[in-house]
This record gives C-alpha cells, structure tokens and sequence, in this order.
C-alpha cells in the first residue's frame, strides 16, 4: 500500500498493511534539527522517508491577508490578534480577538474562501511531495477561531446575551469552512480536516448541551456537504472530548485527532466506545514522553497505542497534539521506526510486544 491508501483504509475503518502515521503540525525548529540545510518544499519527502504517511497543511489561513498594526503586532484576516514577540515555529501569540462587539463583526471584511493562494498552496505542496505523503488541507473552523475572533470573554457573554448573535458568527465560519472545502476539492482534496478545539484538558468550553444546540448543527452541515462529494472529513479538537464525543459522532466526523493523553483521553476506553463509528488519530504524548522520555518510554508507548486501538483497524498513530518545537527530533524519529516495526497487520501478539 501507498501512503494514500494506507490512510483512507484506516479513515474508513478497514485494517491497511500497517497502522499509518499522521501529524497535523511539524515544527520548523525539529524538522532543521533532523534535516539540516533543508529546503522547505523539500520536506515532504523527507518526511516520507523517515515513516510518516501523512501530514496536514493549512491553506484556510493565509497570513499574507493579515493587517500588520507596528513592529510586532497584527491582525490576521479572520479577525484575531496576535503578538510576534512571543512566537513558536507553528504560530504567533494569541493576544485576544478584535470584533467583540456585533457592530465591530459585520463591519469585518469576511475572509475570502476562494482566495486564489489557498489552492495554489495546496496544488504546490502535493507537487512538492510527489505522491510519497498524503496531504490532508485544513479548511476552516467552525468555533474555535470564531470564538478567538471576538474574544472568548465576550463570546460567552453574547452567549447569554446575543444567542442569535452567537449563532451568526459560527454559521459564517461554518459557511467559509464548506467554501474553502469545496475549493480544494475541486483542486484535487481527497481528505479535508476541521480544525476546532471545544474543550479544556478536564472538558468542555461550554456545556454539551449548548454545543448540541449551537455547534452541532454547523458541524453536521459541514461534513455531510463534503460527504456529498465523496471526501472524508477528519477534526482536529484538543482537550478532553469524552462528555463530545457522540455528538461529534453523529454530525458525521469520519476521524478526530488527536486525543491529547494529558487531557484525560484514554485510547483504550475511545476503541471499545467508539472504534466501530469514528477512526482514532493520535494519543502518544507530547508533554513528556516526546519530548524529554527515553528511547525505551516512546517504545513502549508506541507499542501500547497499536495493542489498544490497532486491531481491527481504523487507528492511525501520531502524536498527541502536534510535533511542536519542544519535542525531541530523536523521540520524534523513534516513534515513527517503532510504529513501522510493531504496526503490520494482522497484528499478531500485540499484547506480548506491549509487555
């Protein structure tokens, strides 16, 4: 199997030759650790090379539309304000949002889906990664920037306040999200993801029964649109998502990654609840064992990953989160080699490899 097809057969639940392996997010600092003198197009394939088979890039935002206010601050085109004082590889600071009144929101130019770059971003990393890593385009979030954009303060107070208000903004996201979408499927997407954080690491930003109400909807409307065109569609949410998780089910989510272990998601307890509905992406942890564990540590943990979620399929390993700039280049390889050596299907003795 190729790495495409290893993928999808694990999005679709189906057992591929080995468990596959997926990030969403590769630091820059890790990736000119590992490769030195690297070329950015060229990363693609080394990547391929050391074992990973598939990586999300993220053309629903383009800085070049921010609005720059001095040296070091600005305004990105969905609303949100950031710092370049402190940044990481992945991203700038968030400061706060910018359109915490509805006034300030309708007089926001909406960012433009079908802005030209997001394509060609798209069309020029799968050139560059020459069919060897299966690339998966985020195309928007439904809540987690709308609720940046205005500021969370004043979300949750509209949210009391201005139901109807509330429910604007997410819909509009909701609505770029599809545009966005469909625009790169139409470019040649096979897999789009969704990226919304709706919770803290103990659980929920707002109560399940509210985001059934308001954010539910938007997320169903969003995956079956792309279902229609015969594309999967995968959502990125950290934080613990056990009190979300049938409701994400049920709007049609085909893969949620990453099941971040730190905030109390248990990948064995995520395979006998929900391993039949929704393909499990993820859950080896970035906190510690990535970034300051030993050689045996990521092993192991590797090993125990396959042994809880591997069988039967629709498991695809990776991190807990992303390869952020902490995580040990060293670790970070380790884990992609053991994933390649224990994750063959069948699996056979799992357990006895884990223990």
């Amino acid at each position: 199997m190729n790495s495409r097809d290893r993928v999808l057969s694990a999005i679709f639940l189906e057992e591929p030759d080995r468990v596959p392996l997926l990030e969403v997010g590769i630091s820059d600092v890790v990736l000119k650790k590992i490769f030195p003198g690297l070329i950015d197009h060229e990363k693609f394939i080394a990547l391929s090379k050391l074992g990973l088979d598939s990586l999300v890039i993220w053309p629903f935002l383009n800085h070049q539309n921010s609005k720059q206010l001095n040296s070091d601050r600005y305004v990105d085109e969905f609303g949100r304000l950031f710092t370049r004082k402190i940044s990481f590889s992945t991203s700038d600071f968030y400061l706060g949002g910018t359109l915490n009144t509805p006034e300030k929101y309708y007089a926001f130019p909406r960012p433009d889906p079908h802005d030209p770059w997001r394509v060609e971003y798209f069309k020029e990393s799968v050139k560059a990664s020459e069919g060897r890593l299966f690339l998966i385009p985020c195309c928007g979030s439904i809540f987690e920037v709308a609720i940046e954009a205005v500021g969370f303060v004043d979300f949750f107070r509209y949210m009391q306040s201005n139901l109807g208000f509330v429910r604007r903004v997410i819909k509009d996201h909701a609505d770029y999200t599809i545009a966005c979408g469909n625009a790169l499927i139409d470019a040649g997407a096979e897999a789009l993801l969704v990226a919304d954080d709706f919770a803290y690491k103990t659980g929920p930003f707002i109560s399940p029964k509210r985001w059934m109400e308001i954010i539910y909807p938007e997320l169903r409307r969003v995956a079956e649109n792309f279902h229609k065109r015969g594309v999967p569609v995968l959502l990125h949410c950290d934080g613990n998502i056990n009190l979300l998780m049938n409701g994400i089910i049920e709007a049609g989510i085909d893969a949620v990654q990453p099941l971040e272990p730190t905030a109390g998601m248990k990948l064995c307890d995520a395979k006998a609840k929900y391993g039949e509905e929704i393909c499990l992406i993820g859950n080896i942890d970035v906190a510690y064992t990535l970034t300051s564990g030993t050689a045996d540590q990521v092993i192991r943990e590797v090993k125990k990953a396959i042994n809880e979620a591997a069988y039967g399929g629709g498991y695809i390993l990776g991190s807990g989160h992303t390869i952020h700039d902490s995580v040990s280049p060293q670790n970070f390889i380790i884990m992609l080699k053991a994933a390649k050596k224990y994750g063959e299907y069948p699996i056979h003795g799992a357990a006895e490899k884990y223990d």
